[in-house]
């Protein structure tokens, strides 16, 4: 099976993402007062490709150094999809039971290794990789696509 152009810009990207370390040392209940810029690197990543993608995100905030990005490929419309994940990861733990680089988002026959390439990078770049093509065939159902990102 031959892989599509974007599937292969969709792992590329996955494994920018996954080389970025955005592990959050904090429980949620920590992490919603935490002012560390702890997903401020993957929001740069994402931010920065959804303009490649020629479309307008936006940083929001609710605390302090810590960024969101929304982006909408449509003003009006309903039905509405939105899509949202995580940026933040939890700690590699011991790296001497990894077998790969935790951070290397190394690719061993059809499988992706790294921290968060699962849980949820895999979904971020995805997501982005929807918005891109408005949707995937979706633009008929859905009149606005937004894509979100904490």
């Amino acid at each position: 099976m031959k892989i599509q152009k974007e599937d292969k810009q969709l792992i590329e990207f996955l494994q920018e993402l996954v080389q970025i370390n955005s592990v959050n040392p904090y429980t949620p209940e920590e992490s919603q007062k935490v002012e560390e810029p702890i997903e401020k690197e993957v929001a740069n990543a994402i931010y920065e490709k959804l303009k490649e993608f020629g479309l307008k995100p936006k940083f929001v905030s609710a605390i302090k150094n810590r960024s969101n990005i929304v982006c909408s490929l449509k003003k009006k419309g309903k039905p509405v999809l939105i899509f949202n994940a995580h940026m933040d990861t939890v700690d590699v733990g011991d790296r001497q039971k990894w077998k790969f680089d935790p951070f290397s988002a190394k690719i061993v026959g059809k499988k992706l290794f790294g921290r968060g390439a699962l849980d949820a990078k895999a979904a971020l770049a995805d997501g982005l990789c929807d918005a891109k093509v408005g949707g995937r065939g979706r633009k008929n159902r859905w009149k606005r696509y937004l894509y979100s990102c904490c």
